[in-house]
C-alpha cells in the first residue's frame, strides 16, 4: 500500500489513455460504418477488441479509486475536506452522465414527449456505473475502515456480479420496480451499461490494484498476469466450445462468467504488460504524453461524445456522404477528431496546472450555463 502512496505509476494512466482513445474509434464506427459492412470476420474481430474498451475504462476507475483511498483514506474516514472534494468530482461526472441522455435539450418541450422518451433520461451508461460503483466502494471503506479489506470485499463483489447478472436482470424484468430503479439494472435497451454487470470491472480494478501494490516483486507478478491473461482464454473458449447447457448459454457474449473472465484476462495483459515497460514510459516523451491523456481521460470522453453524438452530427455526415462509410472513412474521421481533441486536452491540462482555482470556477460556470440554457431555452 505504501508503494501507491510514494509515487504515481505511469502505466495505469497509459492503460486509461489507450482505452479512451480507442473508445473514440468505437463510437465513430457505430455512427459511420455502413450497415452492410457490419458482418464478417474482420468486423467480428474489431467488435471483440472494441468489447475491451468500456471494461478497461471502468477497471481503471477502480484502480484510481484504490490509489485515492491509499493516499487520502484517513482524511475520508475523518470526513475532512478531501472527502467532500472527491464527492464534488463524482457529482460533476454524474451531472454530465445524465445531461448526455436528455431526450431534448429544452425543459419546456418535455411535456410534448412520450413517456418512454422522458424515462430514457434515466438510462445507465459508463459514467453512471462508475459513479455509483465508486459510491458503493466508498461506503464499504467507511464501514470496513481498511483499504485492504475493502479491496477483498470488492473481489468477492466482482465475482458475484459477473456470475449473477443474468438472474438479477431476469428478476428485474419480471418485477414491478419503479423505472428509475429498474433502469439501473436493465440491459439494452434502455441502459447501455447497467450497473450489473459493468460495476464488476470497477470492483475488479480495486481488487487487482490491492494485489499488485501489496507485493514486493511487482515485475514477477506482472509477468504472471501477462502469462495467465494469454493462456486462460484458451481454457475459457474450450469450455464454451463444449456447449454445456447453462443459464448463460444464450447471453454468453453479453454477460457470463466466461466473457467477463475473457475481458479480465485482456485487462491483466494490459495491466501487467504496461508495468513491464514502466521505466521506459517514465523516461520517454510518448509515455509522458500518454500519462497526461490518461489523467485527462474524462475531458476526452465528454468532448468526443458531444461531437460524435451531437445534435447536428447526423446532418453533417449526411451532407458529406459519410453516414454510410467504410473502414477508411472510420479511420480518417478517427484521426481527424482525435488529434484536435488531444491538442485541446493538453491545453486544458496546462490551464488546470497553472490556474487550478480558476479552472474549478470554469467547471462550475460550465454547469450553470448548461442549466440556464436547458431551463430557459
Amino acid at each position: 500500500m505504501t508503494a501507491a502512496k510514494s509515487e504515481r505509476y505511469v502505466f495505469l494512466d497509459v492503460l486509461r489513455a489507450f482505452a479512451v482513445i480507442w473508445m473514440i474509434q468505437v463510437h465513430i464506427t457505430n455512427v459511420v460504418l455502413a450497415d452492410e459492412l457490419k458482418h464478417g470476420w474482420w468486423y467480428n474481430l474489431l467488435n471483440i477488441s472494441n468489447g475491451f474498451v468500456a471494461p478497461a475504462f471502468i477497471f481503471c476507475a477502480g484502480c484510481g479509486l484504490y490509489i485515492a483511498l491509499t493516499r487520502k483514506g484517513s482524511a475520508y474516514l475523518q470526513l475532512q475536506p478531501a472527502l467532500w472534494d472527491y464527492l464534488r468530482r463524482l457529482s460533476y461526472v454524474l451531472f454530465w452522465a445524465y445531461m448526455f441522455h436528455v431526450p431534448v435539450f429544452a425543459f419546456s418541450k418535455f411535456s410534448l414527449l412520450p413517456t418512454d422518451a422522458v424515462r430514457s433520461w434515466l438510462q445507465f451508461d459508463v459514467l453512471h456505473t462508475i459513479v455509483y460503483a465508486s459510491l458503493i466502494v466508498l461506503g464499504l471503506f467507511l464501514v470496513l475502515r481498511s483499504v485492504h479489506w475493502t479491496s477483498v470485499a470488492c473481489g468477492i463483489l466482482a465475482g458475484l456480479v459477473f456470475t449473477t447478472t443474468v438472474f438479477v436482470q431476469q428478476w428485474v424484468n419480471a418485477s414491478d420496480l419503479p423505472y428509475w430503479l429498474a433502469y439501473a439494472f436493465s440491459n439494452k435497451p434502455p441502459s447501455t451499461f447497467p450497473i450489473v454487470p459493468w460495476s464488476g470491472y470497477l470492483f475488479a480494478g480495486m481488487f487487482f490494484s490491492n494485489l499488485f501494490f501489496r507485493v514486493d516483486n511487482k515485475l514477477k507478478l506482472s509477468r504472471w498476469l501477462v502469462g495467465l491473461g494469454v493462456t486462460l482464454p484458451v481454457v475459457i473458449f474450450w469450455i464454451k466450445s463444449l456447449d454445456i447447457p447453462s443459464p448463460w448459454h444464450d447471453v454468453w457474449w453479453y454477460t457470463s462468467p466466461g466473457v467477463h473472465g475473457f475481458r479480465i484476462c485482456g485487462l491483466m495483459v494490459g495491466f501487467g504488460g504496461l508495468f513491464l515497460i514502466e521505466d521506459w514510459l517514465k523516461q520517454s516523451r510518448t509515455g509522458t504524453f500518454l500519462q497526461i491523456v490518461g489523467m485527462e481521460s474524462l475531458f476526452l470522453y465528454l468532448s468526443h461524445l458531444q461531437v460524435v453524438y451531437g445534435a447536428y452530427t447526423p446532418d453533417i455526415l449526411e451532407n458529406f456522404g459519410w453516414s454510410q462509410g467504410n473502414y477508411l472513412t472510420v479511420a480518417t474521421m478517427w484521426i481527424a477528431l482525435t488529434i484536435p481533441l488531444l491538442v485541446a486536452m493538453y491545453g486544458w491540462h496546462w490551464f488546470k496546472r497553472q490556474r487550478p482555482t480558476l479552472a474549478r470556477w470554469v467547471l462550475a460556470m460550465q454547469i450553470v450555463v448548461t442549466l440556464l440554457i436547458f431551463f430557459l431555452r
